[in-house]
């Protein structure tokens, strides 16, 4: 409340764009300051590149100014920004120990590059998964890998973290274009965090434990690039896990759903070296058993059969 009070009260030197925001009732501010648009570019910025990487005097001025790569690039998320400028730090501090800093940090573009590559290809590819095959398919495609990462979990928290996930890629893609890193990062960013708390104490495996104690910054990208947990050793196969009955044809259409997320989740738990071929063939075969048995007057029994 205080920051809010304290923005609206500059609002002219800060930003053109929360004037209309700091005009609403109190509760209403926060959510719309938050959503606001971006401030326009301000004009004739320096360029990033020559003043810090091609001046041969960085190491004179070592002061990193973190707030010239926002005005620079409001399209990159603060996540983003925060490696960036953690990077070029741990850059400078190597470099100008070094006879030739110049020489060292030349290469620094393709570094910076390659990090904003980085995140720009998963929003790209996230939300084209999420905009060609839907929402069901991008949650059971999240439900899939994050059971491998941590298949601990248990399956209706793996459930709950698949929604939100979800819920940021309904939110995000369908954002402008420029606009979409920063929404996916800010909120997966808060999808984490609250992962990482419930983990510290009830630990779930040594991978998450190492991504939760990285900088909060670096936390979204240590869980992305996670594999499958390979010291987790799956329970014993029980039947009764995979015991389907009429209900999960006659249950209402979201219960059915539910149902078919958790057997999924419980599959990927007892087999998380699964490949993504062997998974589409398990889910064939049961698409294929549904819609046989859903149409027979002993339902059971034909589930049972097949």
């Amino acid at each position: 409340s205080e920051l809010i009070t304290s923005l609206c009260s500059k609002e002219d030197v800060l930003s053109s764009k929360t004037k209309p925001c700091c005009e609403l009732p109190a509760v209403e501010r926060t959510t719309c300051i938050i959503k606001a648009d971006f401030d326009d570019k301000p004009d004739n910025l320096p360029s990033l590149v020559e003043k810090y990487i091609q001046d041969k005097e960085v190491c004179k001025s070592y002061e990193p100014n973190h707030d010239a790569f926002l005005s620079e690039h409001p399209e990159l998320s603060t996540q983003l920004i925060m490696r960036i400028t953690k990077g070029y730090e741990t850059l400078l501090d190597k470099c100008c120990k070094t006879d030739n800093p110049a020489e060292c940090y030349g290469n620094a573009v393709e570094e910076l590059n390659k990090h904003i590559k980085e995140t720009e290809d998963l929003v790209k590819t996230n939300c084209e998964l999420f905009n060609t095959h839907g929402e069901a398919e991008f949650l059971k495609g999240i439900l899939v890998r994050y059971t491998k990462k941590m298949p601990q979990v248990s399956t209706d928290t793996l459930l709950e973290i698949g929604k939100k996930m979800t819920a940021v890629g309904k939110e995000c893609c369908n954002a402008p274009e420029q606009k979409r890193m920063a929404c996916s990062e800010h909120y997966l960013s808060m999808v984490i965090a609250d992962m990482c708390k419930r983990q510290e104490s009830s630990p779930i495996n040594d991978q998450v434990t190492q991504c939760c104690n990285e900088l909060y910054s670096y936390r979204r990208p240590c869980f992305t690039a996670m594999g499958v947990d390979t010291k987790y050793v799956p329970p014993p196969f029980d039947p009764m896990m995979f015991n389907f009955d009429e209900k999960m044809c006659s249950a209402p259409p979201a219960e059915r759903e539910a149902g078919q997320l958790k057997l999924l989740v419980n599959l990927i738990k007892r087999k998380p070296q699964m490949t993504e071929e062997q998974l589409k063939t398990i889910a064939g075969g049961f698409t294929a058993m549904m819609e046989k048995c859903c149409k027979q007057s002993d339902v059971d029994s034909c589930l049972g059969e097949e």
